[in-house]
């Protein structure tokens, strides 16, 4: 039996698999044997030049069998950095995303593979393996180690997929390096390189083909890497909620607003939350209607906004659904889920089953996990609010309604005593969000799915006169997310 161990010094991963681009928010989990086996060839090659390739050959063969693993608590995360394209423009930036895997500092996974080492073999290997530093990114600092022969690994976490998925597992592509044969079958003579020496043509052999690098494969015109074989695989399933401070509660059968926590690999930027509010919406009506039926008529108007006869309920008694950026970094990180009077059992039955939603741009799927329920009054309560997303209104300014500015002012007070809300007694414009990403109103996508138009949206500071609890929301599509007002000391 061979056993390694792989230290992350960090806590954190990072690795695209092979045929996946960095931007796509990807991250290979756990570590693919193809990665290891070249990791290898290139610490005996920096560290260990009197290594002759045919005994690395023989080395680095173990990794083309199946490996069992025993890995960590996981989940994903991600950076974002915008890096200069080296113009004259200042915001000519280029996004890019880092994915990575997170753990618990310096914790440690185990590779188990079926095979025998003589001595010789494995006092080679452990010398090797001590001068990798890191997998992936260079940030992925790591300590390789190979284990006692006797060493037995507790329990194997992640293994190859034989038809059965046993539950709270997902299966996932791992790539490994293709075994000889397979390679001799379907590659060995299809394919030449220039001998480096001779400067002749010549067919390449499965140990060439292992070092190749992308470079490579695009040079010879290849669509895959010539010795990558992928094996499924099942792994426990990774959320990136895993390290996040939140924790999972049940939902109060008093309760008349419910928090929610997005959990992704990526997170929708707060310009987009009226579609993440109707993407909730419509996954909400889909859970009503089969809980209660199946029909259309059976969804429950707290989330429909229609009477069982498709008559628009009145008085603002459904609910709001209000994406917000709470750590104001840009993105939407919580939902709250808003109702002027107590939800029915069966709403709350509906909230208790919804998980998570598509995203938007073709992002990663969202995780919603209830994290905090109220009964009485919203969480936040303050004098001042500003603008979180912005406020719209259907009706237009044109002239001879006055000064546009005073017209605004007017608007919003009317959607105040609209919505049940104590009017303020200053009202102030403002131009953008007050947030580390000042996005202009004009960012923000103001139009349900179904309209042809955007509307115009507006944002202001707010003072009442004594202290009311937030967040809350008015405007022509309140309870779609936008018109959301947040407490300025927060």
């Amino acid at each position: 039996m061979v056993v390694i161990k792989i230290k992350f010094l960090a806590g954190k991963y990072h690795a695209t698999p092979w045929g996946k681009h960095v931007n796509e928010g990807t991250v290979e989990w756990p570590v693919s044997m193809f990665r290891l086996a070249r990791a290898v060839i290139a610490s005996a090659k920096r560290n260990f030049p009197s290594v002759t390739p045919s005994v690395l050959e023989e080395l680095v063969e173990i990794f083309t069998a199946d490996c069992n693993y025993e890995l960590v608590p996981a989940g994903f995360s991600h950076t974002r950095a915008y890096l200069s394209e080296n113009k004259k423009a200042i915001t000519a930036k280029q996004k890019i995303f880092d994915s990575f895997v997170a753990m618990p500092t310096g914790s440690s996974i185990f590779l188990n593979f079926d095979t025998v080492l003589n001595e010789e073999k494995r006092n080679l290997l452990t010398e090797i393996l001590e001068f990798i530093s890191y997998l992936g990114r260079s940030e992925s600092w790591v300590e390789i180690s190979l284990m006692d022969e006797n060493f037995i690994s507790s329990e194997m976490d992640s293994f190859p997929y034989d038809g059965l998925l046993p539950k709270g597992f997902e299966l996932v592509e791992l790539a490994f390096p293709s075994t000889k044969t397979d390679f001799s079958d379907n590659i060995k003579d299809s394919l030449k390189i220039r001998d480096p020496l001779t400067r002749k043509m010549k067919s390449i052999t499965w140990f060439d083909a292992l070092c190749m690098g992308s470079s490579d494969v695009q040079k010879y015109g290849l669509s895959s890497h010539p010795c990558i074989d992928f094996r499924l695989y099942a792994r426990p399933v990774l959320s990136s909620s895993v390290f996040h401070e939140i924790s999972q509660v049940t939902i109060d059968i008093n309760s008349r607003i419910i928090k929610f926590a997005l959990s992704s690999r990526v997170l929708p930027p707060i310009t987009d939350a009226i579609k993440i509010s109707e993407a909730i919406r419509k996954k909400l009506m889909g859970i009503s209607r089969r809980l209660n039926g199946g029909s259309p008529s059976d969804v429950s108007p707290s989330f429909s906004g229609k009477s069982n006869d498709g008559v628009p309920v009145v008085g603002h008694d459904h609910a709001y659904i209000l994406p917000v950026d709470e750590n104001h970094d840009g993105f939407i990180d919580n939902i709250y889920i808003i109702k002027k009077d107590n939800f029915s059992q069966s709403d709350l039955k509906s909230l208790d089953k919804i998980s998570g939603i598509w995203s938007t741009r073709g992002r990663p799927e969202i995780d919603l996990i209830p994290v905090k329920f109220y009964t009485d009054s919203l969480p936040f309560k303050s004098r001042i609010f500003v603008s979180h997303t912005p406020f719209v209104t259907r009706r237009h300014w044109r002239k001879g309604r006055g000064i546009k500015d005073e017209w605004l002012k007017d608007e919003l007070l009317k959607e105040f005593k609209n919505h049940s809300l104590p009017s303020p007694i200053n009202i102030e414009i403002i131009r953008n969000t007050k947030t580390a990403h000042e996005y202009s109103w004009r960012d923000f996508y103001r139009k349900r799915l179904k309209s042809s138009h955007q509307l115009e949206g507006y944002g202001f500071r707010i003072i009442f006169e004594n202290d009311i609890s937030g967040p809350f929301a008015v405007g022509a599509l309140a309870h779609y997310g936008l018109g959301t007002f947040w407490p300025e000391d927060m």
